[in-house]
């Protein structure tokens, strides 16, 4: 029996040494999906222990590959991360795809020797890791993650770590802001600061107010800042921040106006700016707002009174002059 045994390891390592890397591979994944614990002989365990001379080979060498990417890229921008998952996948395949034999028959004979993939999947994992604690990124790390599910989840204790890894993951790209609101939010900083760029606040300053106002704001920043605030595909958090910044932008040019002799913009632009303050729920900006509103009511209407006068007169003295 014993020289029979050894006769067929002996043509078992005949055969995988002249089978290409691709035939191995294939029949080592098909005949341990094939085994049940226990329900093997010694002739399943001599084909593994051959295998594994066979292949150890190529699994360092791929081990070796994966860990130093890693090391290869500093990921200070997107195509470097695309280009890390593009090199990283077929390694990965490769790697698991010959490795996978050995560790589940590892585990139908009891001992769970999964050293090496356990070292490569904790290696690509601290990459996800990194990305996300120190790039504050949660896209990529979900992509590496999910990568790794594909491969491991054949290992339970890996599986585990993975399904954790990925509704946390999943939690905190649930969590990030939209496109559309980083969008709205650039383009309210921006006309801020315009608006600290284009007025004063002293007695010198009401034509420079003015003329930001007619042909920056008017002209060019109301109507961006009103397209944003009409869409509708903010999350409830994000509306009451750009209704926040909509009121603040309003108070902020009300305000230049208050250095001009036109009260009655001052009271348009703070009545604008009254109902995004109380949509956004911050307390002071709707006292604010509303103070303003009152302070520069009455102010506006006598403006508007003596603007009546002062046309009436003109066209009386306009008649008497006829």
């Amino acid at each position: 029996m014993k020289n029979l045994r050894d006769e067929i390891r002996s043509k078992i390592q005949n055969k995988l040494q002249n089978a290409n890397h691709k035939m191995r591979v294939s029949f080592a994944n098909f005949l341990v999906d094939k085994l049940a614990a226990g329900n093997f002989g010694v002739v399943v365990e001599d084909f593994f222990d051959s295998y594994k001379l066979e292949m150890t080979a190529f699994i360092d060498e791929t081990t070796e590959k994966i860990l130093a990417l890693s090391n290869k890229f500093e990921f200070k921008f997107k195509a470097e991360f695309s280009q890390y998952l593009y090199e990283l996948e077929p390694q990965l395949t490769a790697f698991v795809e010959a490795k996978r034999p050995l560790d589940e028959f590892s585990s139908l004979l009891g001992t769970n020797k999964f050293d090496a993939s356990e070292e490569i999947f904790y290696s690509v994992r601290a990459t996800a890791i990194d990305l996300y604690n120190e790039k504050d990124l949660v896209d990529y790390p979900l992509k590496i993650t999910r990568l790794l599910a594909e491969k491991f989840s054949y290992l339970p204790k890996l599986a585990d770590v993975i399904r954790k890894d990925v509704a946390f993951l999943e939690k905190a790209q649930a969590n990030l802001p939209s496109r559309a609101f980083l969008d709205a939010k650039d383009a309210f900083e921006a006309i801020k600061r315009s608006i600290e760029r284009g007025v004063r606040f002293d007695k010198y300053a009401e034509q420079q107010n003015l003329k930001f106002y007619h042909t920056q704001f008017k002209a060019q920043h109301e109507s961006i800042l009103r397209e944003f605030m009409n869409s509708k595909v903010y999350k409830p958090d994000e509306l009451k921040l750009l209704n926040f910044m909509a009121a603040s932008i309003y108070l902020q040019v009300g305000a230049a106006m208050t250095w001009t002799s036109y009260p009655d913009l001052a009271f348009e632009l703070f009545q604008k700016a009254l109902p995004y303050a109380e949509a956004s729920g911050d307390a002071e900006l709707i006292v604010l707002a509303r103070k303003r509103v009152d302070e520069f009511r009455e102010l506006a209407n006598r403006n508007s009174s003596n603007w009546l006068w002062w046309t009436i007169g003109a066209i009386v003295v306009l008649y008497l002059l006829s």
